[in-house]
């Protein structure tokens, strides 16, 4: 009878022949009671050694927290104590099933990915992408490590459950990066075409300017400088100020520095002396006082 509970707990009562339960039946009982007590304990370690495995590479991977870790694993030492201590103290004090064994660290484990599901809606595109690689890899890990232990997904159907909301969050992780993603490009486009139009915008009334400046050369016979900004005031990039209307055959008015005679009335600007000068205008016979600061 006690290999046939061997068997049972196994999952797969065909590993123990017919033959096989007959000659651990003649056994010592107290030799048989021994051995059920070695494999179930063997059986509990191995489970707990993958969950603990797995549970250590969904923290490696990102998926669970240092803090949900350590949590994790004192909830699954408790439980696991409580689990062995379970016969002793439950003839004194009634102990919930779901407080035995891995019950409550897969509980637990299972609020972890309702936890990790909800906070996706509050990430941003780069966090998203990230979480879409960090829920894939918790897949792989789970898939790897917990489909081939039948008996555990059966015996806490938790894993399942967690399992499924870690596929959820991957997709709508997916989904709501994709939206965001296009978002930013479509605001992204949107900034650049109206910096093509403001560019547009200033390259035509830089011709228009340019074009204005070239008809003012030719009235005035010049080749170089531009019209003053007002009557006393040039453009910064055409610092020399000129005045006209001199009596003189050989120059039409003279140029003065920035630093020179304030308050002149300027008829043209040029960049430096030697454009002034190239359009016949020439500096002032008597060095004029610098302007005072």
């Amino acid at each position: 009878m006690i290999a046939q509970v061997i068997s049972d707990l196994s999952g797969e009562t065909r590993k123990y022949p017919l033959g096989l339960t007959k000659a651990f039946n003649r056994l010592p009982e107290r030799f048989q009671k021994t051995v059920v007590v070695v494999f179930l304990a063997i059986k509990a370690l191995r489970n707990v050694l993958i969950i603990c495995i797995v549970v250590l590479l969904l923290w490696l991977c990102g998926y669970i927290t240092l803090k949900q870790l350590l949590l994790f694993y004192s909830i699954l030492l408790g439980s696991t104590i409580l689990s062995a201590i379970a016969p002793a103290i439950s003839s004194i004090y009634s102990v919930p099933s779901e407080w035995i064994g891995l019950k409550p660290a897969m509980i637990l484990f299972n609020r972890f990915a309702h936890e990790n599901l909800e906070e996706i809606n509050s990430l941003g595109e780069v966090k998203l992408e990230k979480a879409i690689q960090i829920h894939n890899s918790a897949a792989e890990i789970i898939s790897k490590y917990i489909s081939n232990s039948p008996e555990l997904l059966e015996q806490y159907p938790e894993i399942s459950e967690a399992f499924r909301g870690i596929n959820i969050g991957t997709r709508k992780a997916q989904r709501l990066y994709d939206i965001k993603k296009q978002q930013r490009v479509s605001w992204e486009e949107e900034q650049r075409q109206g910096k093509l139009r403001d560019n547009d915008t200033r390259g035509q009334e830089e011709r228009t300017y340019w074009q204005y400046v070239q008809q003012e050369r030719s009235k005035r016979k010049l080749q170089y400088g531009v019209p003053p900004i007002d009557d006393c005031t040039c453009p910064k990039q055409f610092p020399v100020r000129a005045t006209a209307n001199l009596n003189e055959p050989n120059a039409k008015g003279i140029y003065y520095y920035p630093n020179e005679r304030e308050g002149v009335d300027v008829y043209w600007c040029f960049k430096s002396s030697k454009e002034a000068e190239s359009d016949n205008f020439r500096c002032p016979k008597k060095k004029p006082p610098k302007q005072q600061h």
